[in-house]
C-alpha cells in the first residue's frame, strides 16, 4: 500500500486505503472464506478471537486489510452484522 498511497503508511488509514488495499493487495486476508483467518479449515476460537480484534463498529473508520475477512458484507468495517453472520459459521469446517 506504501507503494500505492504514500498517505496509508504514514497518515491514518481510512476508507480510501481501505479500497485500494481490496483492489490491490492480494492476499492480505489469507482466509479462504470468511472468518477463517488461519491455517486449519474449522471456524474456531482462535478465528473467534481474531474477528474480535478487529471489530470496529458501524461508524468506525475502515477496517486494516488483515481485517478483511471480518468484513463479511463488504462495507469497510466489521460490525454486528458481520459477527451475525460470523455465529452462524463458527465451528464449521
Amino acid at each position: 500500500m506504501c507503494a500505492l498511497d504514500q498517505f496509508c503508511c504514514i497518515g491514518e488509514w481510512d476508507r480510501v486505503c481501505a479500497r485500494k488495499a481490496r483492489e490491490n493487495c492480494h492476499n492480505v486476508c489469507q482466509c479462504a472464506a470468511f472468518g477463517n483467518f488461519d491455517a486449519p479449515a474449522s471456524i474456531d476460537l482462535r478465528d473467534a478471537a481474531q474477528f474480535l480484534n478487529c471489530f470496529s463498529g458501524e461508524t468506525a473508520t475502515p477496517i486494516a486489510p488483515a481485517c478483511a475477512c471480518a468484513d463479511y458484507d463488504d462495507d469497510g468495517d466489521a460490525d454486528l452484522g458481520d459477527f451475525a453472520v460470523f455465529v452462524t459459521v463458527l465451528g464449521t469446517p
